[in-house]
């Protein structure tokens, strides 16, 4: 299902129809939702436009995500959280994004979200 805010915003579309907005657009993404009724159940960080490559790196990619997202110590993390939209909101405001994430990927991190649809 798309939603005003797919239609009207620049989002990130996954082959399978799956959807990711940036971070910052969350709250009047999730608004959006709730307004048409989609229970939302969860959220989930994805690297968009990148893919990982054999050495389990991140590599450009476009049309690709991953929700493995290289943080500055070095590691690999899926940063994401349970909960309905406004949990959600809550978390997605919270989280530090730019101390988290390698700084040159930044501008590829997308939020995707879980409905119980």
């Amino acid at each position: 299902m798309t939603n005003a805010f797919e239609a009207a915003w620049p989002v990130f579309r996954a082959a399978d129809g799956e959807v990711a907005i940036r971070p910052s657009d969350a709250a009047r993404y999730l608004a959006d939702c709730e307004a048409q009724g989609r229970r939302v159940l969860g959220w989930e960080a994805w690297l968009v436009d990148h893919a990982l490559d054999d050495a389990n790196e991140p590599a450009p990619q476009a049309g690709a995500w991953c929700g493995l997202i290289p943080v500055r110590d070095g590691g690999l993390v899926v940063i994401g959280g349970e909960g309905d939209a406004r949990a959600a909101q809550r978390e997605i405001a919270t989280t530090d994004f730019d101390a988290l994430v390698a700084p040159p990927l930044l501008p590829f991190v997308y939020i995707n979200f879980t409905f119980d649809e």
